[in-house]
């Protein structure tokens, strides 16, 4: 069983892509300054110009702290995960979940959600 963040990425044109959150609506466009023209002419780009349909892929969590996000004396976790897309070592950055766990359905919720880039 693996957890599902909700994460998911669009590609857009000259190197700009959206990182999504299913789980808290979480939408923000960034500008990949990495490489070269060849390099994203191969993988981001159709023969045409036009943007491909990549999926991003979500590593398993490597990070845990506990944080009391909203004061209430009750800690929060944040975790973060390594996010790529074409390969493992294509990394774009990671992507920082907050969990808490709620007493009436005995499970863990996603509150809030971020992408931090490597640019």
């Amino acid at each position: 069983f693996k957890y599902d963040t909700g994460y998911s990425i669009e590609i857009l044109k000259d190197r700009k892509f959206i990182i999504n959150n299913i789980n808290t609506g979480y939408s923000e466009m960034f500008v990949d300054k990495r490489g070269d023209d060849e390099y994203y002419k191969f993988w981001w780009y159709d023969e045409n110009g036009e943007p491909t349909n990549c999926e991003i892929n979500v590593d398993s969590f490597y990070e845990f702290i506990p944080v009391d996000i909203d004061n209430d004396g009750i800690y929060e976790i944040s975790c973060r995960q390594y996010v790529s897309l074409i390969g493992h070592s294509d990394g774009l950055g990671y992507v920082k979940t907050i969990l808490k766990y709620n007493n009436e359905t005995s499970q863990f919720e996603i509150i809030d959600t971020k992408f931090e880039g490597y640019n």
